[in-house]
């Protein structure tokens, strides 16, 4: 997973991407190289909650008030999600 760790790792939303809303669901463009991709709900929420620099772990612990699931698996499920998305140029990590 690169350089992206917990806690300290600020991830925000890249400044080239449309989104389009679909109940729920959501599609992203990127604008650099006219790719799509698709959010199921919990993505869109990830997605919500990076529209202003947010530490990874401020981003987990949203997700284990609104969600059951485990610590560690909502950890290691959204480090993965935020290596992915900054991978393809949709987030920046700092």
């Amino acid at each position: 997973m690169g350089n992206i760790s917990m806690p300290d790792t600020m991830s925000v939303r890249a400044k080239d991407v449309m989104i389009v809303d679909l109940s729920g669901e959501a599609v992203i463009l990127n604008m650099d190289n006219w790719v799509y991709y698709g959010l199921n709900g919990l993505g869109y929420r990830v997605w919500n909650l990076i529209q202003e620099p947010k530490r990874i772990d401020e981003i987990k612990s949203m997700i284990l008030g609104e969600y059951d699931v485990d610590s560690e698996v909502c950890e290691q499920d959204l480090l993965a999600f935020i290596c992915a998305m900054a991978n393809e140029g949709l987030v920046e990590t700092k």
